[in-house]
């Protein structure tokens, strides 16, 4: 009987360390994933500002930048690239506007 309780304790401890260990991958993988995003959101804001100021691009990218908002991503500067869910974003929606009214001055 104790020698069935210890071999059932050991192999729980072996399964807790498993899982321990894949966690362990787990953390390291999504922090990696959290960095290589930021890092994304950085090079995609400094195009988005470099780009921004040109008039022929400009009038290209707002066709592209209400296209992923309808997929459900922020095109507001704070929040670009990021997934917004099912909800408006006032400031996406006032960049929307924004832009609307401008290409409107420019014709």
């Amino acid at each position: 009987m104790k020698t069935s309780i210890q071999r059932m304790i050991m192999e729980f401890e072996a399964k807790l360390y498993e899982m321990i260990t894949e966690l362990g991958h787990i953390k390291k993988r999504v922090l990696d994933l959290e960095e290589e995003n930021e890092k994304l959101r950085q090079q995609v804001n400094e195009i988005f500002a470099s780009r921004w100021g040109k008039g022929g691009e400009k009038k290209r990218s707002i066709p592209n930048l209400f296209s992923l908002y309808q997929e459900g991503f922020h095109i507001c500067p704070h929040h670009f690239g990021r997934s917004r869910g099912n909800e408006d974003c006032l400031f996406c929606l006032q960049f929307i506007k924004g832009d609307e009214t401008r290409a409107g001055e420019e014709n």
